[in-house]
């Protein structure tokens, strides 16, 4: 055991090194400050059932919230507790049915993945749905080849838990649901078959459920997934990331699919490679098929998936390594191998990956900046830039962009005027600091000139004041102009 012990310390090593050396300097951006907004008890009960996804999370983060925990400590908190608590439970079903070593490797991959590593610190619902269908994956391995007994309600349990934290869990336990019931029809294992229907079946109802209630944000003539592109060339890319995901290195899915196809060729270890190919085929192709109708296919969502498809590959790849199985031994070698170099290079690029990820796939907003630029102005107000969105179901965008400036910006003395408000003058703001705007690429700001910004800004300049914009990543702060700066 001193082997699989030693790759799940050096993984687990690995997540609070990468933790510690970034947390000191993230700064929040959009997504976060929308979970801190749904998570304030302020914030009314019709619009906490109004997101795109069940609240489980944000219920978690306001709990942590109850317990004096900060916002920011809250958010962190729910995401390490889903994380503790499941790879416990799912280690603790597995050393049960006798794979502990298994157990350990395969955590230990989860937890060094880009997926993990990336998502950890994040302050949104990922990494609880990712441990969630890695949780359930392990019981189901673990309950593999087992008479049914009253051990298997943790099967519907666990589907409803990932269901409940994101969308996509809901997506991977009924992909696995179909992948287990598939497999165990053809293996004629009336006990793993059920499973795969009882998984499937509650995830389904999780989901139904959810959709009935949420259906004006999702499927309204106005909604919150119309921002998500629907092109060939963007769905590709989604992909791609979610690639990455797995190890970090992209050509790296060469190795994993090599070795997939030896085990689906090796008669030990068909059963769990075709386990493996089932749940990623039809966990990838539903969302393509629904994306005709509502956008919903992004990378993000497709890498709550990647623990739990690491756990399986790791799963097919012991199947093939089992001594018990002597024939073929050339095949099994190559696929032992295969399986080695995608583990291999995994460990060595994903720590790179995860850094990448989060550098380019999120924008913290600048905050602490433009209180600085504020200074000690007596009195302040600051327009604000908030898109013309409207409200839809019982989620009011506008109050959502205010809370989340509120909250960067860390000051309750300043008035915040959205920029959907009344025209005003810059004469009418007392600071040097006029307006700042976040969360604007997407809107086409970060390049617009003076004019374009105040007509967007909704403010006038009659005295003709010299005014300087400063741009930034993802938005951009207007202030007055002063003879020392030029």
């Amino acid at each position: 055991m001193w082997a699989p012990a030693l790759l799940l310390a050096l993984a687990v090593g690995s997540l609070l090194a990468f933790a510690a050396s970034s947390a000191p300097t993230r700064g929040l951006w959009f997504d976060e400050y929308a979970t801190l907004y749904f998570a304030d008890p302020a914030t009314p009960p019709a619009a906490l059932l109004a997101d795109t996804h069940p609240p489980l999370y944000y219920l978690l983060v306001r709990a942590a919230q109850s317990l004096g925990l900060s916002e920011q400590s809250a958010m962190w908190a729910a995401n390490g507790m889903a994380i503790v608590g499941f790879c416990l439970l799912a280690f603790a079903l597995l050393a049960r049915a006798g794979r502990p070593r298994f157990a350990l490797v395969a955590i230990a991959a989860a937890l060094a993945s880009p997926a993990a590593l990336t998502y950890a610190l994040e302050g949104r619902n990922y990494s609880m749905a990712q441990f969630a269908c890695l949780a359930l994956t392990a019981a189901a391995l673990a309950r593999e080849k087992k008479p049914l007994t009253r051990a298997d309600i943790l099967l519907p349990v666990l589907a409803v838990l990932g269901a409940a934290a994101h969308l996509y869990g809901a997506l991977f336990a009924g992909a696995f649901g179909a992948a287990l019931t598939v497999v165990a029809f053809a293996q004629k294992r009336q006990p793993d078959l059920i499973r795969g229907l009882i998984i499937g079946a509650s995830a389904s109802v999780a989901v139904i459920i959810w959709l009935a209630i949420a259906a004006p944000v999702i499927f309204g003539e106005r909604n919150l997934v119309e921002w998500i592109p629907n092109t060939l060339s963007y769905t590709v890319g989604q992909f791609w990331f979610f690639n990455k995901t797995l190890s970090g290195f992209g050509p790296n899915v060469v190795f994993l699919v090599t070795g997939l196809l030896l085990c689906l060729w090796l008669r030990t270890s068909r059963p769990a490679a075709a386990l493996l190919a089932l749940t990623a085929a039809v966990f990838f192709t539903l969302p393509v098929i629904a994306s005709v109708f509502v956008p919903m296919l992004h990378g993000r969502y497709l890498a709550i998936a990647a623990p739990a498809l690491v756990m399986l590959a790791l799963h097919t790849a012991f199947r093939a390594a089992d001594p018990a199985a002597a024939t073929q031994p050339r095949v099994r070698a190559g696929a032992v191998v295969a399986f080695s170099l995608f583990a291999l290079i995994a460990a060595v690029f994903a720590p790179n990956a995860a850094a990448r990820f989060n550098a380019e796939n999120r924008y913290p907003w600048q905050g602490e900046e433009v209180r600085a630029l504020l200074g000690n102005c007596d009195a302040p107000r600051l327009r604000v830039w908030s898109p013309d969105l409207p409200k839809v179901g019982d989620v009011d965008q506008q109050a959502l962009y205010l809370a989340s400036y509120r909250r960067a910006l860390g000051r309750n003395d300043v008035v915040l005027e959205p920029s959907t408000g009344a025209v005003r003058d810059i004469a009418d703001y007392p600071c040097d600091l006029i307006a700042w705007g976040e969360h604007t690429t997407t809107f086409g700001l970060e390049k617009a000139d003076e004019a374009a910004l105040l007509a967007e800004l909704r403010l006038k300049n009659a005295t003709a004041a010299p005014l300087s914009i400063v741009l930034h990543d993802v938005g951009f702060v207007l202030m007055r102009a002063h003879p020392e700066q030029n």
